[in-house]
């Protein structure tokens, strides 16, 4: 493995560990099969607010610390189709939304780097009457073809756990205020 790879992948883990245990709720992430990560963590509000926010497109940026840009490229909430730039991707991704107001954040890859594949849903259960949300989160992510022999197995999962870990931390955050 390249040294400077190496040196990266320990930052992020130390990024992810500092900012797991930042959050009010813990925030807990466990591999799957399959190339996915599931993060799970408790949001102090509702699963409408929680939907609301995740699903404020144009927002993201000021919202979750690991995209730089958000263009809400068409659709409405439910169906949207949106381009973002992730620090943890480190890339632009389009994703395509399947979603369930209030319940459901699904989304998938429609534009990305050469090979790269990912796929993801929120699921938001109401907890203590409504007034919180469990959120379970389920992101796979993966490079095929050509592109694999220049991205590691090892990196790729950490880039996954980077990416729940900020978005969770910092939607958990956003409703701690």
């Amino acid at each position: 493995m390249d040294v400077r790879i190496g040196a990266l992948l320990g930052i992020v883990g130390s990024l992810a560990a500092t900012v797991a245990a930042a959050a009010g709720e813990e925030l807990t992430l466990r591999e799957l099969p399959g190339n996915i990560t599931e993060g799970t963590v408790v949001i102090n509000a509702p699963p409408d607010e929680v939907y609301a926010r995740a699903t404020s497109f144009e927002q993201w940026p000021s919202v979750f610390s690991d995209v730089r840009e958000a263009h809400w490229e068409s659709g409405d909430r439910e169906h949207a189709r949106v381009r973002f730039k992730s620090k943890s991707f480190e890339h632009s991704v389009t994703v395509k939304f399947d979603n369930v107001p209030g319940h459901l954040i699904r989304f998938r890859s429609v534009k990305a780097p050469p090979g790269a594949r990912a796929r993801g849903e929120y699921t938001l259960t109401p907890i203590d009457g409504g007034r919180r949300t469990a959120v379970v989160a389920r992101l796979y992510m993966n490079v095929v073809g050509p592109g694999r022999l220049l991205v590691s197995g090892h990196k790729i999962e950490s880039m996954r756990r980077l990416k729940l870990t900020l978005d969770l931390g910092d939607t958990e955050r956003w409703f701690a205020r």
